[in-house]
Parts: C-alpha cells; sequence; structure tokens
C-alpha cells in the first residue's frame, strides 16, 4: 500500500536528489496505482521534495521518523516543517530515541514534538512506535478524540482499513 524511498541510512546517502528521472517515474507510477509515498528522509531532501508533492497534490506523502531531524540543521528542518503547508503530507510521530535518551517518554524533546504537532495537526499526524503513553504525554492538552486518530485512527483511514477489525 505504500512506495518507500530510503534517502539515506544513517549518514550514508542512498540518492543524490529527488529530480533524479528515477525517482520521479517511481513516485509517479507509485501515485498512478494510489500508493502512500513513504519517506525516510533527513531535513537536507526536504526541499527537494516539494516538486514532487506539488506535482501530485493527491498522493498521501507520509514522512517516517519525524523527518529524522538530527540529520540536518536548523534551516533545513524548517523545509521540513514547511511541508505540513500541504495537504496531503501527513508526519510520522516515530524515532524519538533517534533524538533523545530519555526514554520512555522522551520529555526532553517535548518542546520539539509539540512544534512539529502543531504544524501537522491531528488530523495528520501518526504515532509510529514506541509506547502510547509518550504520545499520550508530548499531547496531553488535545481533546481526546485528536489523540485518538493521532494513536491509530488516521493511518486507518489513510490506509483504507475497515473502522473496526
Amino acid at each position: 500500500m505504500a512506495m518507500r524511498f530510503h534517502a539515506h541510512r544513517g549518514k550514508e546517502m542512498y540518492l543524490d536528489n529527488f529530480s533524479d528521472a528515477g525517482v520521479r517515474a517511481l513516485w509517479e507510477k507509485a501515485a498512478a496505482l494510489g500508493l502512500i509515498i513513504e519517506l525516510h528522509i533527513g531535513p537536507n531532501y526536504a526541499a527537494q521534495t516539494r516538486d514532487l508533492i506539488t506535482a501530485f497534490p493527491e498522493t498521501t506523502v507520509l514522512i517516517d521518523h519525524l523527518g529524522e531531524p538530527a540529520y540536518g540543521t536548523i534551516p533545513e528542518y524548517a523545509e521540513v516543517l514547511a511541508l505540513a503547508d500541504f495537504p496531503n503530507v501527513v508526519m510520522k510521530l516515530s524515532g524519538l530515541d533517534h533524538i533523545a535518551g530519555d526514554a520512555p517518554l522522551y520529555l526532553s524533546v517535548r518542546r520539539f514534538v509539540r512544534q512539529v504537532a502543531d504544524a501537522f495537526g491531528p488530523a495528520r499526524l501518526a504515532w509510529g512506535v514506541g509506547s502510547p503513553a509518550w504520545v499520550r504525554t508530548h499531547l496531553s492538552d488535545w481533546p481526546e478524540a485528536d489523540v485518538t486518530h493521532v494513536l491509530g485512527g488516521n493511518l486507518v483511514r489513510l490506509l483504507r482499513w475497515p473502522e473496526a477489525l
């Protein structure tokens, strides 16, 4: 149901640029098949994805691991947050262990997570891994219905699963 682009593994780069003809061809085929485009990218790739996201506005784009903030600069991460301007882009709340060591609640990055959550909003966030307790802690002032969407409802909708499994 998804096509995943791994731009890097840690600091090792897998592809040079999202404007590559092969990348565009894969994105185009995935869009034609109605697949979700899943991006495992660092902030240094966010601006590059903008053209493809613009070209395929009906295609859902799911960004993994908060856009891997540790692999980029603050200005580059601003480009990740700018992707929230696109209504078809969803951010996966995962990978907190990549940026913080205070599991299980990761309170040291609570303000950062809230910045991301506020940029994307409750309809375009998807919890990805770990205990739901950290999500509830980071979004403690959100209505329960919004938190429920983040904890699974949004993925049920995106993956077109039946509401009651």
